[in-house]
């Protein structure tokens, strides 16, 4: 008797218990991508420097860099510690703040069609133009830091929401009329669930903007963090420190993005997004 092979799954053909590894590894492929592009703009600069014969005070040789490194690594290891909890801190409060702000702005539209020309309009204002006051209202310190970088982080958050809120499709919202679900039911089971693909879009973005956001806000009033340790090296004239400071930047910017990628993967499996990994 022959078997016809033609209609399996292709999943089948893996042997038992590689699919779920596959399926883990495949949460790893944007900080692999990453690293990658990393290693190639290092690999460049590294390249320059050499065929350009580029004095190091102008723009120092990777191993210079990777000396700097290891020469102030107790000095960045704090920098990098204080940097992290002012990102983490606002990446959380910007994305608990948007939705809960989308949400408002979806149950009553009545209340979105008057405010939301405010929004765009304080979106479009440099929200950096208002770093000087919060220092003024909320003095020097974490808060002052962490609400700058909320600033940034905030309208990436709200506005991927509510877009994701308004953009469930209208067969959804029929199935759950015809299911009798009630406004919240409706919200819980079909609306959020439809929105999570825009959400940890806007989630992405929002933690670069935290980034952003933490390093300007060390830059107006700081006397911790990577971006006043890159202040104090651009006053000194380290480049190399500089340099190894903006290496540093990028690798905890990567991290951070991956990680958030990673809970993109794990939370939305079902999406076309992520099957199509």
């Amino acid at each position: 008797m022959t078997i016809d092979n033609a209609g399996l799954d292709s999943a089948s053909a893996i042997p038992g218990g590689a699919a779920p590894r596959l399926e883990a590894f495949a949460g790893l492929v944007p900080l692999v991508y990453a690293l990658l592009g990393l290693g190639t703009i290092l690999l460049v600069w590294q390249a320059a420097v050499v065929a350009f014969r580029i004095p190091d005070y102008t723009l120092p040789g990777v191993g210079a860099v990777f000396r700097a490194i290891v020469q102030e690594r107790n000095t960045l290891a704090a920098a990098v510690a204080v940097t992290t909890v002012e990102i983490v801190l606002s990446f959380i409060a910007a994305m608990v703040l948007g939705i809960a702000a989308a949400i408002a702005l979806h149950w009553w539209p009545r209340v979105a069609a008057v405010v939301w020309p405010l929004i765009i309009f304080a979106k479009i204002t440099p929200q950096v133009a208002v770093a000087p006051l919060l220092i003024v209202v909320l003095g020097l310190g974490l808060t002052s830091k962490v609400s700058i970088a909320v600033l940034l982080a905030f309208f990436p958050a709200l506005v991927a929401t509510y877009v994701g809120f308004k953009s469930v499709p209208a067969d959804v919202l029929e199935l759950a009329r015809s299911m009798r679900m009630g406004r919240a039911g409706t919200f819980l089971h079909f609306e959020l669930p439809a929105s999570l693909p825009h959400i940890f879009s806007g989630a992405k973005i929002a933690m670069g903007s935290s980034v952003i956001g933490a390093i300007v806000a060390e830059f107006i009033s700081s006397n911790a963090g990577l971006g006043y340790t890159l202040l104090v090296a651009m006053g000194s004239i380290e480049t190399a420190l500089v340099m190894a400071v903006i290496v540093i930047l990028g690798l905890e910017g990567s991290i951070l993005y991956w990680l958030v990628s990673l809970a993109e993967h794990f939370a939305i499996r079902w999406h076309v997004s992520q099957r199509r990994r």
